[in-house]
């Protein structure tokens, strides 16, 4: 079965999601953030901190690479995945590119006491969502074979959704 990859802003609800739709599809299920810290053996938060971001986004498409050839997953990616669009380009094959396309308000609902977020740190959280996404939303549609809105959906009816687009 192809891959599924699960793109979108920090908050949407890819592992959540991912982690689900994997049980139901009897899929395997990858969360690529913390294959990296496993890998890495830092949370994310600490390589931002002692490497910065450009190392993070290396470290990242190294990790997410290690699964091209691999097939029958299900892939929770970063937020900031889709930052290299040639990242999406070699998954778009083997892979449905789904997109979970959550609002302002929802992220916010998701993220707002969550301090392990480094993009957000020590920043308005809300402004800066506003601002992340309002740049990252054109570049999740483009790379994307499908868009979801989970804004306040309840997962099964997300599933639902992939599954149906999928079929």
């Amino acid at each position: 079965m192809k891959n599924i990859v699960l793109i979108g802003m920090m908050g949407s609800g890819k592992s959540f999601v991912g982690r689900a739709l994997s049980q139901c599809l009897k899929m395997n299920f990858i969360d690529l953030d913390e294959y990296i810290e496993s890998r890495e053996e830092l949370k994310i938060r600490e390589i931002f901190q002692k490497f910065g971001e450009k190392t993070f986004r290396k470290i990242e498409r190294e990790c997410f690479f290690s699964f091209i050839e691999e097939s029958n997953l299900v892939i929770a990616t970063g937020g900031g995945i889709i930052l290299n669009e040639s990242n999406l380009y070699k998954f778009q094959k083997n892979s449905h590119i789904i997109y979970l396309d959550g609002s302002v308000e929802y992220i916010y609902s998701n993220i707002k006491d969550d301090t392990s977020r480094p993009l957000l740190e020590n920043k308005d959280k809300l402004e800066e969502i506003n601002k992340i996404l309002k740049f990252r939303k054109p570049l999740y549609r483009k790379l994307s074979h499908y868009q979801i809105d989970v804004s306040f959906r309840n997962v099964e009816d997300i599933i639902e959704d992939i599954i149906g687009l999928i079929s």
